[in-house]
């Protein structure tokens, strides 16, 4: 079968899809395909003319295939024009298909009919093309393991085999413009072999980096957690000892309501370490969006409790959040080049003042709490404007 009917059978099972999902204007989407359509027609075409040329003997009903094809793509047009988009792309699936098994039912005769230096020729260019998808693909795989690298994953054994890859697919382009092209054959399962294997070596890398992220944010999560219910055990514990006996219900009532839900929590946190400890990452995702909710839930109970406590603890809560994204940012930052230098010194001035804040809460010393705040908020909102710069760069 030639490279054209090959490419016409896939176009229906892989281009359509993927400009079904890339293209958000339907009018950009039709109009591709049609443009795909005309190519196939066209391609077609030259290729009965040419077995035609050699005396190949076409049957009426395979002819009649290709011109019900170019009939079809004519009334797809008429559709676009119209704007019947949908009925367009319709249109251009059947015609398509009717060229495929047109071309489909030719190619034998005409592969047959070839000469042998022909067929040589045809087999070389269809290897250098080959060879081109994986220069390609290499060069991909290149750009992942170099990101890859500045997270600070071990990817030796990654790039040794990429640079087996490169040197096999020059050879191999070589061998088929010099015409050795069953030397160039092998040497072109092997760069495929070669890939395979640089993207097997990757994933163990990548798990292990999935696996580490995941772990961080659980354990982002626990010290939320920890300072929310630190914090609020500090304050009532206080306030229980200074309290009369008669007075202390409440305040005894309140811890045990914000360790019920401590415990809930950290519950949730330990199924989900384990879960990751395992190598389970993607089952543990559904257990990490609930851990976000656990922590504002701990943090509503405080403020039913105590309402001025758990605000406080609630805004230290978002701003810790906040200082985590800026922390992101900046890595990002720093991996594409960018001089995150002023940034990180915010970020960690922030950070360095959020400890202060945690214990100027569990002293309940409210000026300073108000003050503190008011400085985080300051740095978080310049910091947030030195990121913004540094990616519009």
């Amino acid at each position: 079968m030639t490279i054209l009917s090959i490419l016409l059978g896939s176009m229906l099972t892989v281009v359509l899809p993927s400009y079904a999902q890339q293209a958000q204007d339907e009018r950009v989407t039709t109009d591709k395909l049609l443009e795909i359509l005309d190519n196939a027609g066209k391609s077609a075409e030259e290729a009965f003319s040419l077995a035609k040329s050699r005396g190949v003997s076409i049957p009426a009903q395979v002819e009649q295939k290709r011109l019900d094809g170019l009939a079809i793509a004519k009334e797809a047009v008429q559709l676009r024009d119209q704007g019947r988009l949908a009925e367009a792309r319709q249109k251009v699936i059947q015609a398509l298909q009717s060229i495929k098994d047109a071309m489909v039912n030719i190619s034998p005769q005409l592969e047959s009919s070839r000469t042998p230096a022909e067929a040589q020729a045809i087999k070389a260019r269809q290897i250098e093309s080959a060879a081109e998808r994986l220069a390609e693909a290499s060069k991909r795989m290149e750009e992942a393991v170099a990101t890859a690298e500045k997270k600070g994953l071990n990817v030796s054994n990654v790039k040794a085999k990429l640079s087996e890859t490169k040197a096999l697919v020059e050879k191999v382009r070589e061998q088929a413009r010099a015409g050795r092209v069953d030397d160039a054959a092998k040497d072109l399962e092997a760069s495929e072999n070669a890939i395979g294997q640089s993207v097997a070596a990757l994933r163990p890398a990548i798990d292990r980096n999935k696996r580490n992220q995941s772990m961080q944010y659980v354990e982002g999560i626990e010290e939320r957690l920890d300072n929310a219910t630190g914090v609020a055990r500090s304050v009532l514990e206080g306030l229980l000892q200074r309290l009369p006996a008669p007075a202390r219900q409440g305040i005894q009532t309140a811890l045990q309501a914000i360790s019920r839900a401590e415990e809930r929590a950290k519950a949730k946190v330990a199924e989900a370490r384990e879960m990751i400890q395992e190598g389970r990452v993607q089952d543990a995702m559904p257990k990490l969006g609930e851990l976000r909710g656990e922590v504002a839930q701990v943090i509503s109970e405080i403020k039913q409790r105590n309402p001025d406590l758990g605000s406080a603890i609630e805004k230290s809560d978002k701003n810790k959040v906040a200082i985590k994204v800026l922390e992101d940012r900046a890595e990002i930052l720093r991996e594409k080049g960018a001089d995150t230098t002023s940034l990180k010194a915010k970020i960690d001035e922030a950070g360095n003042l959020m400890k202060d804040l945690v214990e100027k809460l569990k002293q309940q010393d409210t000026n300073a709490v108000n003050d503190i705040q008011r400085r985080i908020d300051s740095i978080v909102n310049e910091a947030k404007g030195l990121a913004d710069q540094l990616e519009r760069r």
